[in-house]
């Protein structure tokens, strides 16, 4: 019976061993894998980013319509629907890096000055 406890709990040592190894392979991985988050970069993707980057490009210096921002994203080869960047855009707008003018429904989005 002591053969079988012994052998039982080497099993479980060995499957414990190769566990934490696999856990802290996870964790290098993951804490590598982290980027800091950056205003503006050339190779971060989505939305966010992509609206930064008009802003950048001075894009957003006179008062635009969300459906003229969206074209201009379109044209510049970021596809996202006009509900995506006008969560974007009215989260800006919390954090005062936009402004918005006009009325429900015909907002226009121009840089904080």
């Amino acid at each position: 019976m002591s053969e079988f406890n012994g052998s039982w709990v080497n099993s479980v040592d060995k499957r414990l061993d190769s566990l934490e190894a696999r856990i802290s392979d996870l964790e290098r991985a993951i804490s590598s894998s982290k980027k800091t988050k950056t205003a503006i970069s050339g190779s971060s993707k989505g939305p966010t980013n992509a609206v930064l980057k008009l802003i950048q490009d001075g894009f957003l210096n006179e008062p635009i319509l969300v459906k003229e921002i969206v074209q201009e994203l379109n044209r510049q080869g970021y596809y996202y629907t006009i509900q995506v960047i006008d969560e974007v855009l009215r989260r800006m707008n919390r954090n005062r890096i936009l402004t918005r003018t006009g009325k429900r429904g015909k907002w226009k989005y121009t840089v904080r000055k």
